[in-house]
């Protein structure tokens, strides 16, 4: 199975650093959109249902 997935891509592994403290960023300087856990239920299983 890990054959499927090919070479790893290096400049991936930086991207999702890069993206993860932009994001921890808006957290600490309060410009992100924060949502609790039941509105995070809700999304999910909407999804799973496909709506």
């Amino acid at each position: 199975m890990a054959s499927l997935d090919g070479a790893p891509d290096p400049g991936v592994a930086q991207a999702w650093e890069t993206e993860i403290l932009r994001r921890l960023d808006q957290v600490d300087d309060g410009t992100a959109k924060l949502i609790d856990r039941e509105e995070l239920g809700r999304r999910i299983r909407t999804r799973i249902a496909g709506i």
